[in-house]
């Protein structure tokens, strides 16, 4: 007889994991097994056998049970064993692990199988989604990685795919509707888009994210069309650096006229001492999220009338303009003619 090896070695004075083990003494025949610290359950034993080989496993398992709990297991799943007595402790582990290997041959099957189902899932949610284009960042929905989007079905039965953090951060900014057609998003929806960004593991900080003009004016423009006035991103992006100036300045007049501060050219010291078309576009996204926010009885017509200078500074533009911008901006600004 001989003290536990596990106890020799590793913990002296705990119990190993070995079931029948009692922290005395008992018998090992092979004492270089020093596996205790990683305890198998029988009833899931075919887990380990991505890992394991067969011939690790056996001899394992013969060393943390005993010959009863192989039989305990065999009855508790109504396997027939002939005689007991026949029947040697080696060749019920043996058993044993070739039910388990069938099992491990489901199981990963199984799994196989589930990830192609989940392929093909997210494949049919992106071609059976009304909208292909996620209205936040204008990417395609189809290279939008599967983990970071979120779709809905509408009571019609149609089904809208969006960027999951932008969808959240929009429905705590505006509103729990849907972006695209303003329809209401049900409550049930919207919670399980909550629980669902709380699984992500980086969770996007909406505050002071601009990086870049383009990603100021997404998220600027974006505000506008929820407020009802559809834009073109190169409407900004192709303006000159002459004609960021340009705009500042007539936009400077009608604001003092209103006793407004917004697009002061105080604020293009940084722009014009670079002379940087990065640093003034931002400038210019910053005061147009200023006015959509600001609170003015003549917000509206001060609104209209921005596109209308834009217009003005860039002729192309005019074109795209609806009729009714320039018709509410008319009361405001009499410049009318200089856009033909």
């Amino acid at each position: 007889m001989t003290l536990c090896p596990f106890i020799l070695r590793y913990k002296q004075g705990d119990r190993c994991n070995k079931i029948n083990c009692k922290n005395i003494t008992h018998l090992n025949k092979d004492n270089n097994l020093t596996l205790h610290t990683t305890p198998y359950n029988l009833h899931n034993l075919f887990l380990a056998m991505d890992s394991q080989s067969h011939a690790e496993l056996a001899k394992e398992i013969d060393y943390l049970y005993t010959r009863d709990h192989f039989i305990q297991y065999f009855k508790h799943y109504g396997f027939t064993l002939t005689s007991k007595q026949m029947v040697s402790k080696k060749e019920l582990a043996q058993r044993l692990l070739q039910e388990h290997a069938k099992l491990a041959t489901i199981h990963s099957s199984y799994v196989a199988t589930l990830i192609k189902f989940q392929k093909i899932w997210r494949n049919k949610r992106r071609i059976s989604s009304i909208n292909y284009i996620d209205p936040f960042t204008l990417e395609s929905i189809a290279e939008i990685p599967s983990a970071q989007l979120f779709s809905y079905k509408n009571p019609n039965g149609l089904t809208y795919t969006f960027r999951a953090a932008e969808l959240h951060h929009h429905v705590l900014t505006n509103g729990s509707y849907n972006p695209l057609n303003r329809e209401p998003i049900s409550s049930d929806d919207t919670k399980r888009l909550t629980a669902y960004i709380e699984t992500l593991p980086l969770k996007p900080d909406f505050e002071n994210q601009w990086l870049t003009a383009k990603e100021a004016y997404l998220d600027v423009l974006h505000q506008y069309e929820i407020f009802g006035i559809y834009t073109k991103l190169e409407w900004f992006l192709d303006l000159s650096f002459e004609q960021h100036i340009h705009l500042f300045m007539l936009l400077e007049v009608v604001m003092k006229e209103n006793n407004l501060l917004l697009f002061d050219l105080g604020c293009l010291e940084d722009s014009l001492r670079t002379t940087d078309l990065e640093t003034i576009r931002l400038a210019l996204a910053s005061e147009m999220l200023l006015l959509l926010r600001l609170v003015h009885p003549k917000q509206f017509y001060l609104v209209c009338s921005y596109f209308l200078i834009l217009a003005m500074v860039e002729k192309k533009i005019a074109r795209d303009l609806p009729q009714w911008i320039l018709n509410a901006a008319s009361g405001l600004i009499h410049t009318h003619g200089a856009l033909s």
